[in-house]
């Protein structure tokens, strides 16, 4: 495993939820596509075989449910493995963590509980 953050602890924070939504990525005037997982405020975890290097920033795009807006969010490759990426968050817009927070509070009763 490869690994962008200091001394590989989990620096996530905030509630997660378990999904597996489709997720275009964004990377050198190229879009991939990947399913996200374990979302939260922070961060998230794609399942992609593109081998993305720790340290990258990608723009990430995934719908939230079908009827809810998409979410557009920078991220940064903190973690790799064979499975996937795991990202941290770039917030540009102000209002973006908002909408995650909501969208990811609102799961909470219908989630497996990562801690």
């Amino acid at each position: 495993m490869v690994n962008g953050s200091n001394n590989g602890r989990d620096t996530r924070w905030g509630e997660r939820v378990t999904v597996r939504n489709p997720v275009t990525i964004h990377w050198e005037d190229r879009d991939r596509t990947g399913v996200i997982h374990h979302v939260s405020v922070s961060g998230c975890f794609i399942e992609t075989a593109f081998p993305y290097p720790a340290g990258t920033t990608l723009l990430l795009s995934f719908l939230r449910e079908p009827e809810v807006s998409r979410i557009e969010v920078d991220a940064r490759v903190v973690m790799r493995n064979l499975g996937g990426i795991g990202l941290r968050f770039l917030y540009q817009e102000e209002d973006t963590p908002l909408r995650l927070k909501r969208w990811v509070d609102g799961q909470v009763p219908n989630r497996g509980v990562l801690r």
